[in-house]
């Protein structure tokens, strides 16, 4: 017995009328008669009469009906069990530099049925990954954005990010300032924007009056930090996800260095985790609560 074709028959047997039920099944009269033929020697026994007049349930097909139906019921509650059982993944990409992304792990640990798959890509990639409906949202810094004019589109702020220069003490000893340090050494970054390394140049410039001319870009965090620690550069990244380490020098950098976090979303590709998460991050910047602590 065909459990998805019963509906059919529980069809039939509502409307008592074999067109309206095929109508309804979206199929055709012919389809749902041979059906419940087949079904009717399949059990041994007549369910519907069938006059010139129409047809009704014979005392078998209404015994068959009630037991048929509230097995469909439990059919498709079955199911939908076990769907939302399921772990849902919400894929997210990240572009940028050092981003304090720890308010998707609050989210997650908020939804236990959804589970993260994050993708590192630059910019250009991530928007057509979007586009496709490849990635949910991507997480990237405002000023990376800032030129970029694309249909359909949608932002939301996730909060500001105020960012910190590292650099080894040893070289901050060698060249005597921070500036001399900028003008002399190049920028240790993860980011292969040209936007963003414009932005540091200018912004730099205003605060020491010196800026750096060579850019050296890395694939990790962990090479990033050794390569300042080996004295090798400098960086400039969130201070809220700044570990503080020995031999470190940190340096403030003020307004001129905090980045607004966006997240980025297409609304034609918007499915229930996204929406969750949108509405945790509103949420979270209506009640003042920072989604960076």
């Amino acid at each position: 017995m065909d459990l998805i074709k019963l509906k059919y028959f529980i069809s039939a047997a509502e409307v008592l009328n074999f067109s309206k039920a095929a109508e309804a099944c979206n199929i055709t009269q012919t389809a749902i008669g041979k059906y419940i033929n087949k079904l009717e020697n399949e059990i041994g026994c007549t369910l519907f009469y069938r006059t010139n007049k129409g047809v009704s349930l014979t005392e078998a097909g209404e015994k068959f009906y009630v037991g048929v139906k509230e097995i469909s019921e439990q059919y498709e509650n079955l199911l939908k069990q076990i769907v939302s059982g399921k772990n849902e993944f919400l894929r997210i990409g990240i572009a940028g530099d050092y981003l304090p992304v720890n308010f998707l792990s609050k989210y997650i640990s908020m939804n236990q049925d959804a589970s993260l798959e994050v993708e590192f890509e630059d910019k250009d990639q991530l928007i057509g990954m979007l586009d496709r409906g490849v990635i949910d949202a991507m997480v990237i810094p405002d000023i990376v954005l800032r030129n970029e004019n694309i249909t359909g589109i949608e932002t939301l702020e996730v909060g500001v990010a105020h960012d910190i220069l590292c650099c080894s003490q040893e070289v901050l000893n060698k060249y005597g300032s921070v500036g001399k340090v900028v003008e002399n050494l190049p920028l240790i970054t993860k980011s292969g924007e040209d936007e963003y390394h414009e932005y540091c140049r200018e912004n730099l410039k205003s605060i020491y009056n010196s800026t750096f001319s060579d850019v050296r870009v890395v694939d990790t965090i962990a090479n990033q930090s050794t390569l300042i620690a080996l004295g090798q550069g400098f960086s400039i990244v969130p201070k809220e996800e700044m570990t503080v380490t020995k031999g470190i020098y940190i340096d403030n950098l003020g307004e001129r260095f905090a980045e607004t976090l966006l997240l980025v979303y297409m609304s034609k590709n918007k499915n229930r985790l996204l929406h969750n998460l949108l509405q945790f991050v509103d949420m979270s910047n209506r009640d003042g609560e920072s989604l960076f602590g």
